[in-house]
């Protein structure tokens, strides 16, 4: 089973580097823009591993942090 990441990054060129790279790896990846679009992502499917810009423009991605920490669950 391949490794799944949530990739939040409000800065589009950064946001699809990283979704290139990952991708290029074997990675399966789903690429958002704002804490909205990454809290409705996490609700529609699963992801093990998100990486998160902390630094955003509305909101901070710590908020996402913890939503994710509440509603992923840990193995």
């Amino acid at each position: 089973m391949a490794l799944k990441i949530l990739i939040l990054d409000d800065d589009p060129h950064l946001g699809h580097s990283m979704h290139a790279y990952f991708q290029n790896k074997g990675v399966t990846c789903t690429l958002v823009e704002n804490v909205e679009q990454a809290e409705q992502a996490t609700a529609r499917e699963s992801f093990p591993v998100a990486l998160v810009d902390l630094v955003l423009g509305q909101n901070s991605g710590f908020r996402f942090v913890e939503f994710f920490k509440k509603n992923t669950p840990t193995r």
